[in-house]
């Protein structure tokens, strides 16, 4: 898993796993769960200003490769539109699974779309 992160060339975002890109040499990011807790706080100016920078990084591409846990994680972002899901990480359902608590781990990577994948048609009104 590091070894694979470590051949991007690039930033990763393991929201849910952080050490797994600092193992792999690379910026950890905040936890998942301290982000949600952040959103959910009673600072909505600053939730607000959290979630925007979440989103234009992600707009904009800032990571060559982004792990979730749960594929829809961040579609409420900039992410369905600018990234593309390369595949799962792991063929074996039983490796790399917690031991205790809530059953997690990276399962799917995605990488930047393409520019021509990106450009959504434009909208026209039904003649």
């Amino acid at each position: 898993m590091v070894a694979r992160l470590r051949q991007f060339d690039g930033e990763v975002y393991v929201p849910n796993h952080g050490y797994l890109a600092s193992m792999a040499g690379r910026k950890p990011y905040a936890h998942w769960m301290a982000v949600i807790d952040a959103l959910r706080s009673n600072q909505p100016q600053a939730a607000t200003r959290l979630w925007s920078e979440i989103d234009a990084a992600l707009a904009r591409q800032k990571f060559a490769a982004v792990v979730l846990d749960a594929g829809d994680q961040l579609n409420h972002t900039a992410f369905p539109n600018t990234y593309a899901r390369l595949g799962t990480l792991f063929g074996d359902s039983t490796v790399f699974e917690t031991r205790s608590g809530t059953p997690t781990r990276p399962r799917h990577l995605f990488v930047p779309a393409l520019a021509e994948r990106r450009a959504e048609p434009a909208q026209h009104p039904p003649r």
